[in-house]
């Protein structure tokens, strides 16, 4: 189901992107779009003294973005991504004791807006940019237990983010962006269900790490995209809303791969 899902939000947003593509201009403003595919293997784990939960996934994805350019050095940028997966290999413990589960699913969401300042550093362009972005994540890790619904975790970020990034002509028709950002957790909440009753928690912090390298090339008038990207969460424990205890801090990792074309 989850997959017939993902097929009918590529096949709509291709399509939205090639109506996009008639278009140069939103509200008067100069604007391009793109619309990506994206895979990566993400490592998940919680854990603390007590225990822990592991995950290792395969997620493929869509994404888009939307880049309102103002001026030659202002702009406002919307990205959003969907991913989905299966869960691959998952490892629970406890104490001293260790099971492996299966059938697990999961799905990512990712919707940010920044604004973008471009200067002029020694003759070569440098693009600074701060916004806010939202994050969803929701994992089932295995099936259903005896005591009701299957073990899942539900966490969702609210975080400020600020990025830098710098355009190099390789040749004529090949350009090379290497990009970081930094996220800065402001609200996080989780959801666990441990088969018995849901457990809410409110994470104390958390902060993210963005790396990529986009290589860019003209395509047909437009331009392609191909982007190794590798990124970090990182989750402070948090104290239960009901006096349940704390829930054990989390780190995720995602190493990748996006093709995206612009309009």
């Amino acid at each position: 189901m989850k997959h017939r899902i993902l097929g009918s939000t590529l096949i709509f947003a291709f399509a939205s992107a090639g109506a996009m593509a008639e278009e140069s201009s939103l509200f008067g403003v100069p604007t391009t779009y793109s619309i990506g595919l994206e895979t990566y293997q993400q490592t998940f784990k919680m854990s603390d003294s007590e225990g822990s939960i592991s995950e290792k996934s395969m997620l493929y994805g869509v994404t888009g973005d939307i880049r309102m350019k103002f001026t030659d050095t202002q702009a406002m940028k919307l990205s959003t991504r969907f991913a989905m997966g299966n869960n691959g290999h998952i490892r629970g413990r406890i104490g001293d004791l260790s099971d492996e589960m299966g059938n697990g699913s999961l799905n990512e969401f990712d919707v940010r807006g920044v604004y973008q300042y471009t200067l002029n550093a020694a003759g070569q362009p440098l693009t600074a940019s701060a916004g806010l972005g939202y994050r969803n994540h929701t994992s089932t890790f295995g099936d259903s237990t005896e005591y009701g619904d299957a073990v899942s975790n539900k966490s969702t970020y609210t975080y400020a983010t600020l990025g830098v990034e710098s355009t190099f002509a390789l040749s004529d028709k090949v350009s090379f962006t290497p990009k970081l950002n930094y996220n800065q957790v402001l609200k996080a909440s989780q959801t666990l269900n441990l088969g018995w009753g849901d457990y809410s928690y409110q994470p104390k912090s958390g902060n993210g790490i963005e790396m990529a390298g986009e290589f860019k090339t003209k395509l047909a008038g437009n331009t392609l995209s191909v982007t190794p990207f590798y990124r970090v969460w990182n989750i402070k424990s948090g104290e239960s809303d009901n006096n349940k205890g704390k829930i054990p801090g989390q780190k995720s990792t995602e190493a990748g791969l996006n093709v995206s074309l612009a309009f």
